[in-house]
């Protein structure tokens, strides 16, 4: 049940997070990638719909994010 519940809103979470935490998100992410090089290998916990994993892995090495949902 959970599982369906998410998949079903899964791309009105991120279009609500892009339009009203966008530069939240952006600020993050910004910060985020000055930490890590090419050669990291990241854990990403709590990825939900994979905002930030997505830029995580155009610049590390290898990228493993989990989400409960």
């Amino acid at each position: 049940m959970v599982k369906e519940y998410w998949d079903t809103i899964s791309s009105i979470y991120d279009l609500f997070s892009r339009l009203y935490l966008g530069c939240l998100y952006n600020e993050l992410i910004d910060e985020i990638l000055l930490r890590v090089r090419s050669q990291d290998t990241v854990l990403e916990l709590a990825a939900g719909t994979g905002i930030v994993t997505q830029h995580l892995t155009e610049k590390c090495a290898h990228v493993f994010a989990v989400d409960i949902s």
